[in-house]
């Protein structure tokens, strides 16, 4: 969530509740080295879809 003033309120959120959930279901924190240093260019795209789309391909049911 983006937030802004004094005291700071909630101006919008940065990701919609899909991708949030998306994001909490991946837990990419979590993972092997070797797949976050595969997912670095989806890590810093804008996008979640692409990392989650790697997610389920590469390494959901590894």
């Amino acid at each position: 969530t983006i937030v802004g003033g004094n005291p700071a309120k909630e101006i919008k959120k940065r990701f919609t509740d899909t991708e949030m959930n998306m994001l909490m279901e991946m837990r990419w924190f979590d993972w092997d080295r070797e797949w976050i240093e595969k997912a670095i260019p989806l890590l810093s795209n804008p996008s979640v879809e692409p990392l989650f789309a790697f997610y389920k391909n590469e390494v959901k049911n590894k």
